[in-house]
Order: structure tokens, then C-alpha cells, then sequence
């Protein structure tokens, strides 16, 4: 054979096998290239997934965890993106120190509470030194809080028959019932059934629990019955809850804000997702359930109110934005949160957003015409029946949910106001017959309670 051919035949042969290791680095590469793709996109999940659990703590933990104070805010010029506030300084002016908050036992000298005195007794020896009698100098006063525990009692009203002996025609006359009960045919007085509502909607205690608890103070009833004296309250009180609603609407500007409300819709026993609406300003709270969140069910919630609309950035909210004499605004509470959430991956730009938003919050509250905190409220009232779900799951029926509504608005209602829901239900219980529901909202209640005190 030709030397050269044999030559070329080899280098054939080179080059063949050449191309074959070159293949197989080919695939090599292009397997380590989609092993690197799926490293990656295992990568992005666990980071987007380490997201999604940070932000579900903040949300269970609360706002406290997002709080941007005046150290932090120090530390944020490290950006060199937040500018210095300018502070006039005055000559012979020395620099203030934050005052240590006290550590010390609470003075309860000035509690509201009533007090009952408790004298120690005097010692029966006479001085451990001569032996003679001790003379009375002076007292060391000391304060704790103490409890009396709950005490059911029956009442035994009793009501005076009268006929004339002249006319015995006539028929029989009672007398008046001494007290005015909520529900007459019911048997639970005013009180019995304030306790019962402020404790399910106000302290979200179920009932079944609360049935055990009032067998331990000697009242035998059962779930059932507590579930007829809700809804038969709810109704009593529903001319309040509405009167809450309209005097809400009336405003100039209300926030609102919704959740999922589960109500059992009798169809195999599951629970159909309904919406929570809880509207209001500083001084009331409103709520209402809704089969669902479409545009016109929320503009028929809102219908009637004309002014400044406080919401997040839910579409749900904007056909009614756009009804004639409302105005949307945002809510710098959800804003913030976005700030916030966005530390992780651009802290310098988060940075100053949040000290913005924060500097904005310490104005509003110094400013004449509201704070932050009164705007805050009706959020925090939302949160109220959110614990109390994890309580009670769901409500058993579209009337059930229409009753929790009324009492939420009324239990809401008191805590803007400062009252205890079962003082203020049992008051207005026993004036339904007697007084509008104008005067028996929780505003009404603690002003008429304000003249009492000047007057």
C-alpha cells in the first residue's frame, strides 16, 4: 500500500475518533449546562419560597416586626441616600437624653376601679425592748388587683294580679314587669345575655365552650339555646347596628378593608367562601357579609357614602371609587409593607421609602384633624372576627352571618370608644323599648356617660 494513503487512511481515522470525543464533550457540556439551568431554578424557588415564608411571619407576628425606629433609621444613612434632617441649634442648650421608661411596680393608687380597704393587724406584743404598749405612727399602703368571681342567681319576678270584687266582668290586671328584658320569652336576663354576646364576639370564646362554664356556675343550658339568644339579640340590636352604618356613610371619609368569611350554605355541609366588609372612622365601625366581592356587591356596601375612600389596592374597590363625589386614597400602611418587604432585595431604596412613610406617620399624629391611629382602627377592628374565626371556623348559616355582623359592628363599635362590650350591651339591652337607636350607639353611650360626669 501507498505509503500516504495509509498515512491519510490514519489520519482519517484520528480525525473520526476526534470527532466522536468532541460529541461526547458536546453532550457532556450540554448536560452539565441543564443540570446548572435546573440548580438555578431550584435556587429561585427557595429563594422566592424563603420570601413568601418571611413575609407570612410578619404577617402573623403583626406590624411590630416592621417597625422602623429612630435608631434604625440612624443606621440607614449608610445608603447615602437619606439626607440629614436640618436642626436649629440653640446656644447654651445642652443635648436631651431619652428618658428610661420605669421599671417598677405599677402605682394602682389612681385606678378607676373600686377599692376595698384591708387593715393589718396590730401586733399584740408591745416593744421586743422595754416591753411597754406601741404607739400608731403611721401606715405603709401597698395595691394589687384582685378578683370576685362571677355568681349567677335567679330572679324571681313577681308581678301582682288585681280585680275589682265590684266587677268581676272585668277580667284580671297585672301589674308592670319591674325590669325591661331584651328578650321577654326568653330565660336569660339582660345581663346573662350581654355576658353570652361579648364573650363570643368580643373575647371569640365558641359557645359550647361557654356552656361548660355556666354549668360550673350552676345555669344548665345547652348550645342550642345560647345559638337562639345570639340570633334573638342580634335582632333586638340590629336598628343600632344600622343606625352605626348610616352615621359611618355620612362621613367625609371611612377606610375600608374585607376578609373571608366561610358560611355553611347547606349544600353537603361545606362552607361557601362569603366576604367580611368592615368600614368606619375613628368612631365607628360597620360590617357586613357578602356572597361574594364584585364590584356592584361593594358599591351597594358603600352606597350613599360621599368623600375620601381609604383602601389598599384591591380592584374590588374601584367602580365604587368612581361613583361621583368619592375619592380613593391609599392606604401608606400597605405601601409601606411593600417597602418593607423589598429590604431584602434592595435595601437602599427600602430604606428611604420607609423612613419617608415614617416621618409622614409621626406628622399625622401630631396634626389637629386625626392621626394615623384613628385611621389605623377600623383596620384593627377587621381583625377582631379574623381570631375569632380561628375559634369558630365558619358561621352555620347566611342568617348566622348576617347576626355576627350586627354584633361585630356593636363589639367594634365599643372598643373604638373605649367601653367594655358587656357593660354597653347590657345597658342598652334593658333600653331597647324605651330609647331611638340614635342614643344606644357606643358614641352616644360614652357621650350621654361624659355629660353625666360634668354635669
Amino acid at each position: 500500500m501507498d505509503p500516504s494513503r495509509a498515512e491519510n487512511q490514519q489520519l482519517r481515522a484520528e480525525n473520526a475518533a476526534l470527532r466522536a470525543e468532541l460529541q461526547e464533550l458536546e453532550a457532556v457540556r450540554a448536560e452539565l449546562h441543564q443540570e446548572q439551568l435546573k440548580l438555578e431554578a431550584i435556587t429561585a424557588v427557595a429563594e422566592r419560597q424563603a420570601l413568601e415564608i418571611a413575609k407570612l411571619k410578619r404577617q402573623l407576628l403583626g406590624p411590630k416586626s416592621e417597625r422602623v425606629t429612630e435608631d434604625h433609621e440612624a443606621q440607614l444613612h449608610i445608603f447615602g441616600r437619606l439626607p440629614e434632617p436640618e436642626k436649629p441649634k440653640q446656644a447654651g442648650t445642652k443635648p436631651t437624653r431619652r428618658k428610661r421608661k420605669g421599671t417598677g411596680r405599677r402605682n394602682l393608687a389612681d385606678s378607676p376601679l373600686p377599692k376595698r380597704r384591708v387593715d393589718g393587724k396590730a401586733p399584740v406584743e408591745g416593744c421586743p425592748c422595754c416591753k411597754g404598749p406601741l404607739k400608731h405612727i403611721g401606715d405603709a399602703v401597698s395595691y394589687r388587683w384582685e378578683i370576685i368571681p362571677a355568681r349567677a342567681e335567679v330572679l324571681q319576678i313577681v308581678q301582682g294580679k288585681y280585680a275589682c270584687p265590684s266587677c268581676p266582668g272585668e277580667g284580671v290586671v297585672a301589674s308592670e314587669c319591674p325590669e325591661s328584658f331584651a328578650l321577654p320569652k326568653a330565660m336569660c336576663g339582660n345581663g346573662l345575655l350581654a355576658l353570652v354576646l361579648a364573650d363570643k364576639y368580643g373575647d371569640h370564646i365558641p359557645l359550647n365552650r361557654q356552656v361548660k362554664r355556666l354549668d360550673r356556675l350552676g345555669i344548665d343550658v345547652n348550645t342550642a339555646t345560647l345559638c337562639g339568644w345570639v340570633r334573638a339579640g342580634a335582632e333586638a340590636m340590629r336598628p343600632i347596628a344600622q343606625q352605626i352604618e348610616r352615621e359611618v356613610l355620612a362621613g367625609n371619609w371611612l377606610r375600608a378593608d374585607a376578609t373571608g368569611f366561610p358560611v355553611l350554605d347547606g349544600t353537603k355541609g361545606r362552607a361557601a367562601r362569603h366576604h367580611l366588609w368592615a368600614f368606619g372612622n375613628h368612631e365607628h365601625v360597620a360590617f357586613q357579609s357578602t356572597p361574594d366581592k364584585e364590584g356592584t356587591t361593594v358599591a351597594e356596601v358603600l352606597e350613599g357614602f360621599d368623600g375620601t375612600l381609604i383602601v389598599d389596592g384591591a380592584s374590588d374597590f374601584n367602580l365604587v371609587a368612581k361613583a361621583a363625589g368619592v375619592q380613593r386614597a391609599g392606604c401608606w400602611a400597605h405601601a409601606r409593607r411593600k417597602f418593607f418587604e423589598a429590604s431584602n432585595t434592595d435595601p437602599g431604596t427600602a430604606a428611604v421609602g420607609l423612613a419617608a412613610i415614617r416621618r409622614l406617620f409621626q406628622a399625622e399624629r401630631l396634626a389637629k384633624d386625626g392621626s394615623v391611629e384613628d385611621r389605623q382602627r377600623p383596620a384593627r377592628a377587621l381583625r377582631q372576627p379574623v381570631v375569632g374565626r380561628k375559634n369558630w371556623l365558619f358561621a352555620s348559616s347566611e342568617g348566622g352571618a348576617q347576626s355576627a355582623c350586627v354584633l361585630f359592628t356593636l363589639v367594634g363599635s365599643c372598643l373604638l370608644q373605649g367601653l367594655d362590650p358587656r357593660a354597653y350591651l347590657q345597658e342598652v339591652l334593658g333600653r331597647l323599648e324605651s330609647d331611638p337607636a340614635v342614643r344606644l350607639t357606643p358614641a352616644a353611650i360614652r357621650a350621654e356617660r361624659e355629660n353625666r360626669l360634668v354635669g
